[in-house]
């Protein structure tokens, strides 16, 4: 504890917490400067290095925070056009052959293109039931397209052996090679799953 700060409560004394500031002595005189622990007030030189420091590092806590805040708003049509070039590049970006995020995961944009498709499908063929992609470019697989973003293991909700089939069929349409691991086990099987790649 450090002396001058904390003091015991009296038993006579009525505390909501088991510890209360101690009150100042009659004696002490009282100034402008805050006494800590029985310290004595700084001097004028002292007040000013601690007010400098203090001072700098503000400003540094400044810096960093506006480094790390995003930057304001754009106007409307600022936005509406660096909108359009985002998309632009991401055209491009799929032409050639670049990961973009779909569905949470990586995969290339043409990748991307065929598996919204093949949601479609999915969604007019068993309504109501979910797609949800459980890897591409992550973890250990043995198709190699995997790495490249070029292939999509996913999950439909309460899918059973036999609409499998259908779902193979569907991914076929949109011009993926699908490997049905609901019925067929690959080398790093990890569970029942659709594989598809192009």
């Amino acid at each position: 504890m450090i002396p001058g700060i904390f003091a015991r409560p009296h038993a006579a004394q009525t505390v909501t917490s088991p510890w209360q500031p101690a009150p100042l002595a009659a004696a002490e005189p009282v100034t402008d400067h805050v006494v800590l622990g029985g310290c004595p007030p700084l001097d004028a030189s002292e007040e000013t290095k601690l007010r400098n420091t203090l001072a700098a590092s503000l400003a540094v806590g400044l810096a960093v925070a506006a480094a790390l805040l995003p930057s304001p708003p754009a106007q409307a049509g600022e936005r509406a056009t660096a909108l359009s070039l985002v998309r632009g590049r991401r055209a491009t970006r799929a032409r050639r052959g670049h990961l973009v995020m779909a569905h949470g995961f990586p995969m290339t944009g043409d990748t991307a293109e065929r598996f919204n498709r093949l949601v479609a499908l999915v969604n007019e063929r068993f309504p109501g039931r979910r797609v949800r992609v459980t890897s591409t470019t992550g973890g250990v697989h043995s198709d190699p397209r995997h790495a490249q973003g070029r292939a999509v293991d996913f999950v439909v909700e309460a899918l059973t052996a036999r609409e499998s089939v259908t779902l193979e069929a569907l991914a076929r349409r949109v011009g993926f090679q699908p490997v049905n691991e609901y019925l067929r086990r690959s080398r790093h099987w990890t569970g029942p799953h659709m594989h598809v790649a192009h």
